[in-house]
C-alpha cells in the first residue's frame, strides 16, 4: 500500500498573495501570447489595479482563463482594464455584485421583514392581553411559536407600511424556504 497524505501543504487563497496575482498573471499572458500566436503585451497600471482588487474564487485557474481571455481581447500595445473580462464578457471592475452576496442579501432582507411583521404583531398582543389569548399559535421560522396578527395588529401593520416601511405578514414570504433548508 501507498501512504497518501504524507505532506500537507497549505497555500493561502490567491486573493491573500496580490504579489502572486501579478506574476502569474504575467506568466499566463506570456504562455497565451505564444500559443495564439499573438505579440506579448505588457499589462498596464489599470489592468494590474483589475487584477489585484479582485477576489479570485477560483484561485489560479480562474486567474489563468482571464489572463488568456484578456491576451486575445486586448488591443493597443499593452492589456488594460477594458480587456480583463469575466468569462460572461462583462468587465472585471464592473462587475461588483456576486451572486453569494445578492442571494444572502435577499434573504436577510426577507427575513428582517417577516420578523418586523411579528415584532409588531407581539408588540399589539402584549398592548391588548385579552385579544392574544384567543389568537392561534403559528410555526416562528425559528421554530419557536408567535401570535398570528391580530385585526387590531393587522391595522398597526398596515399603517408602518403606509409609512413606507414594507411589512411582510406572519406566515408569508420567501423567509420560509430560506427557514425550511436550515
Amino acid at each position: 500500500m501507498f501512504r497518501l497524505n504524507v505532506v500537507n501543504l497549505k497555500i493561502p487563497p490567491l486573493r491573500e498573495r496580490p504579489a502572486d496575482i501579478l506574476e502569474l498573471a504575467q506568466h499566463f499572458a506570456k504562455k497565451y501570447a505564444e500559443a495564439n500566436g499573438v505579440p506579448l503585451r505588457p499589462i498596464s497600471a489599470e489592468a494590474r489595479r483589475v487584477l489585484t482588487s479582485n477576489r479570485w474564487q477560483g484561485n489560479v485557474r480562474e486567474l489563468e482563463n482571464t489572463i488568456h481571455l484578456s491576451v486575445l481581447m486586448a488591443q493597443g500595445d499593452e492589456i488594460g482594464g477594458d480587456a480583463i473580462l469575466t468569462p460572461d464578457g462583462d468587465r472585471l471592475d464592473l462587475a461588483k455584485t456576486v451572486p453569494a452576496v445578492a442571494h444572502a442579501t435577499f434573504a436577510a432582507e426577507q427575513v428582517t421583514r417577516a420578523l418586523v411583521g411579528r415584532t409588531v404583531a407581539d408588540v399589539e398582543a402584549r398592548s391588548h392581553p385579552g385579544n392574544a389569548e384567543a389568537l392561534p399559535r403559528q410555526p416562528h421560522p425559528c421554530g419557536q411559536y408567535s401570535r398570528h396578527l391580530d385585526p387590531h395588529a393587522a391595522q398597526q401593520a398596515q399603517r408602518y407600511a403606509d409609512g413606507g416601511l414594507p411589512i411582510t405578514p406572519a406566515g408569508v414570504g420567501d423567509y420560509q424556504r430560506f427557514a425550511s433548508a436550515g
